[in-house]
């Protein structure tokens, strides 16, 4: 009985085998589909905070001269008030709304100060850390350039003194 059976669950399988081939290509094409759909809408996202981003760091400069600049040299500390901060901001986002165009645009015409307060810090918190590193570079050469005035110097005998910048020993003896 089971042989009856299996011969004749065989001869079905046989006899439909490309409809049933055509059926499991097709779903394997949909889900392909979907993955690579899927893929696209979160690289048209990436691309979108990539415009995004860009019109604020724009406005951020924009700003920066506009505003800031202007704001610390009247300012008696050389510091921003809240309401300069905020006026900054506000700056900075109108000019990433102008400069922005499409989506990006859109979304940026919707944030909220908030929401433009924690871009633009992103981006002079980018600007920071770029600063920082430079600075260390800067200083590490420097480092390194007095390094090897001080070998040099120790080569040549112990009559020569390396000149070194910031010498507070420059002027002569009285």
């Amino acid at each position: 009985m089971d042989g009856i059976l299996i011969a004749g669950v065989s001869e079905l399988i046989v006899s439909n085998l490309p409809l049933i081939l055509t059926g499991v290509f097709a779903g394997i094409a949909a889900l392909l589909g979907l993955f690579i759909a899927k893929r696209k809408k979160k690289k048209g996202e990436d691309d979108i905070w990539v415009q995004i981003m860009e019109a604020v760091a724009t406005g951020v400069s924009d700003s920066q001269e506009e505003v800031v600049t202007f704001a610390k040299r009247v300012s008696a500390d050389g510091k921003l008030t809240k309401e300069e901060r905020k006026k900054a901001v506000e700056h900075a986002m109108k000019i990433a709304k102008d400069v922005a165009v499409g989506e990006a645009g859109k979304r940026i015409a919707k944030m909220g100060l908030a929401e433009g307060r924690k871009l633009v810090g992103r981006v002079l918190g980018g600007r920071k850390k770029g600063m920082a590193e430079t600075n260390a570079k800067t200083a590490e050469a420097k480092l390194s350039e007095t390094q090897a005035k001080i070998n040099e110097a120790a080569l040549a005998g112990p009559e020569t003194k390396p000149q070194v910048e910031g010498d507070q020993n420059d002027s002569p003896a009285s």
